[in-house]
C-alpha cells in the first residue's frame, strides 16, 4: 500500500476485460517513490468481490475511465448499499461544489475565474453535491464525490475524464488548465 503522497496507483476499468477462464483483469498503473509500474490486476470467479469488480466492468463506460485506488472503498460501499443505476448526461462538463468544503469553493471560483476567459466545446454545470441534482444526474458517480470540487466530463455517452483538483490544493490552476487543454487537443 502506498505510504508516500507520491505513491499512488490507478485502476483501469475502460481497459479491464474477462478473461478465458471467466475471470475478470483490470489495468493498473502507478508510482511507488521513483519507481512507475503498470500492470494487471486479476479478480478470480472464486472472489469474495467477484460481483463488485463485474459491476464496474459492466458500467466501465459510465464511471471515470481510470481513478486513484483511494476510491475502490467508497465504490464498494455504494455497490453494496444496492446502488446500481447508472445514467448518462448528454456531453458536458460538471463541477460539483459543497458549501461546506474550502477546497470545492476554491475549485468553483478558479473554474468560473477561468470561465471568464476561455471556453469550452461543450455546457459546463456547476452542481450542489447536497442536492438531489447529482442522483439526478449521474448517480453512479456518488462515492468520487468527497467535496474535492470534482470535475467530470462527458462526451459520447461515455464518462471521459474525471478530476479531483481540490485534494491538492496548489494544483487547482493547473489542473483546471489541463481540463481546457483536454478540449484543444
Amino acid at each position: 500500500m502506498p505510504d508516500d503522497d507520491r505513491d499512488v496507483r490507478f485502476y483501469w476499468p475502460s481497459v479491464s476485460g474477462f478473461e478465458t477462464d471467466g475471470s475478470l483483469s483490470f489495468r493498473f498503473t502507478g508510482s511507488e517513490g521513483d519507481c512507475r509500474f503498470t500492470g494487471r490486476v486479476p479478480v478470480a470467479t472464486d472472489n469474495p468481490d467477484f460481483k463488485f469488480w463485474a459491476w464496474i466492468h459492466e458500467h466501465r463506460h459510465s464511471l471515470p475511465a481510470f481513478f486513484e485506488e483511494y476510491y475502490i472503498s467508497s465504490l464498494r460501499q455504494h455497490f453494496l448499499a444496492g446502488h446500481q443505476s447508472s445514467l448518462m448526461p448528454e456531453d458536458s462538463v460538471c463541477v460539483v461544489v459543497a458549501e461546506w468544503s474550502g477546497p470545492a469553493r476554491m475549485v468553483e471560483s478558479a473554474f468560473r475565474r477561468e470561465l471568464a476567459t476561455r471556453t469550452l466545446p461543450i455546457p459546463v454545470r456547476f452542481l450542489s453535491t447536497d442536492s438531489a441534482d447529482v442522483d439526478a444526474t449521474f448517480p453512479q458517480l456518488r462515492p468520487f464525490l468527497h467535496g474535492w470540487g470534482e470535475i467530470f466530463s462527458f462526451r459520447g455517452g461515455r464518462c471521459d475524464l474525471f478530476l479531483a483538483p481540490g485534494r491538492h490544493q496548489s494544483s487547482i490552476p493547473l489542473v483546471i488548465d489541463s481540463l481546457f487543454n483536454h478540449y484543444e487537443d
